[in-house]
């Protein structure tokens, strides 16, 4: 009997840590994309303002902690400096399913995210340096032109306990 209940105890213990991690697994996955989704925005911002014929990196704020508030009504985005911490980084769930970050209570369903994005741009001598880029920044109108901008996306949840960062650099290749 006693063999039969420790075998028994066995199964039941490896199908609770199975479950606890698959639950896992899906909550990081869940937060990777949300990562992702926030420099695809950037990226998105960046083509837009090159299709428009402005400047690649206009109206994008320079800093830390920076959310994204989006208006599902109008299709419309902005980015809202913080602390990193207030609801303006709280990512909510609408009823069909998407995801986004909004003042508003346009979608109201509470998830365990909040997105914050860091920028950090670069100009033409922070990012190319050396013998073999002589003259690029003179070409491309003097060393302080900014070339690039630097994106991390931070996704948290358990208060902040975990974490997930995307970075990618965007370059005005114009």
């Amino acid at each position: 009997l006693g063999v039969l209940m420790t075998g028994l105890l066995s199964v039941i213990s490896l199908t609770i840590a199975n479950l606890v991690g698959e639950r896992e697994t899906a909550v990081r996955y869940q937060a990777a994309n949300l990562a992702r989704e926030g420099i695809e925005l950037v990226r998105n911002m960046r083509d837009s303002n090159w299709l428009k014929g402005d400047l690649a990196f206009n109206n994008m704020p320079e800093g830390e902690n920076i959310a994204i508030q989006f208006n599902p009504k109008t299709q419309e985005f902005a980015f809202v400096s913080g602390d990193g911490s207030s609801n303006d980084a709280r990512v909510t769930q609408c009823e069909d399913g998407t995801y986004i970050q909004s003042s508003s209570s346009i979608c109201d369903k509470s998830t365990p995210f909040s997105r914050t994005l860091n920028f950090t741009f670069k100009t033409c001598n922070d990012e190319f340096s050396g013998d073999e880029f002589v003259g690029l920044c003179d070409a491309v109108g003097g060393s302080g032109t900014l070339v690039a901008v630097e994106v991390s996306s931070i996704v948290t949840w358990n208060q902040g306990a975990k974490n997930i960062t995307i970075s990618d650099k965007l370059y005005d290749w114009r």
